[in-house]
């Protein structure tokens, strides 16, 4: 079973960075009580290794249904802790969900490495 973790503003990236603000949707409070607003696929980050502004994609192999839709929002994909930044890195930065880790999903067969490009596999809360 994986156990997947919400993306929001503010959680870093393992290349040194973080999420930027993206703006609409719900918000979820952190250890530290603070709200910080749900991140999204297509959503932008700073890497501060390449001084840039990148797109979060999914990570091959995370879930995209259920409770992972934005249907408010014209049916947006939640980022997810492992997905990963496109921005002029040669390798892609991941994301590490620090603020957001109250809300997760536990996924059993999902595939969180890099040779499935599948992104339905079933969700279990």
């Amino acid at each position: 079973m994986t156990t997947f973790y919400a993306v929001v503003a503010g959680d870093p990236l393992d290349s040194g960075g973080y999420v930027l603000d993206g703006g609409n949707g719900g918000t979820i409070a952190g250890d530290d009580g603070t709200r910080r607003r749900i991140a999204f696929v297509g959503q932008w980050a700073w890497c501060s290794t390449c001084e840039s502004v990148g797109t979060i994609e999914a990570a091959p192999g995370a879930p995209a249904n259920g409770p992972m839709r934005d249907f408010a929002h014209a049916g947006r994909i939640q980022a997810l802790s492992n997905d990963w930044v496109r921005c002029r890195c040669e390798r892609a930065p991941r994301i590490v969900s620090r603020y957001g880790r109250k809300w997760k999903i536990e996924a059993p067969g999902c595939d969180t490495g890099y040779t499935d490009a599948s992104r339905g596999c079933v969700i279990r809360l």
